[in-house]
């Protein structure tokens, strides 16, 4: 069964939406362990690639799954009155060495919505940050309007 309430997002409904930078959740997975976390993302619609500031401490268990080669998904949504917006992202991470960093990423990094709290129970000399990108292999989204069912 359908749901005309459903509807997939064209290309430019894509990038207009993710073009703003925002938030979302970062999939990773080692050796058939899961991990997900909330990531800030600056988001390039020529390439489609994502761009994440991530924050490591010397034992991260984030830092070891990002080293991991398998595929990594971004899931990026939004609920706005009664319509509802999803995107998927599915592609591979890779670190960005600091002299690969040009003005086009820093101008995406920008765009990500950071947050202006401390969320991390180290010190922030303990903290180790890289960028990352997200190369973008497969794309979808979708809107919906109204309550979706259960």
């Amino acid at each position: 069964m359908t749901d005309d309430r459903v509807r997939p997002m064209d290309a430019a409904a894509i990038d207009e939406f993710l073009g703003r930078g925002g938030t979302g959740v970062l999939s990773l997975a080692m050796d058939d362990e899961p991990y997900s976390i909330p990531v800030s993302y600056g988001y390039d619609p020529g390439s489609r690639d994502f761009y994440l500031r991530l924050g490591y401490t010397p034992e991260s268990e984030k830092h070891a799954f990002i080293r991991a080669s398998a595929p990594a998904r971004l899931v990026v949504y939004e609920r706005s009155g009664e319509t509802w917006k999803s995107v998927i992202a599915t592609g591979s991470v890779e670190v960005v060495p600091e002299e690969e960093l040009d003005r086009e990423i820093v101008t995406r990094l920008r765009e990500a919505d950071l947050p202006l709290v401390d969320i991390w129970d180290e010190a922030m000399e303990d903290i180790t940050f890289e960028i990352t990108r997200l190369v973008c292999e497969a794309i979808t989204g979708r809107t919906a309007r109204g309550e979706l069912p259960l």
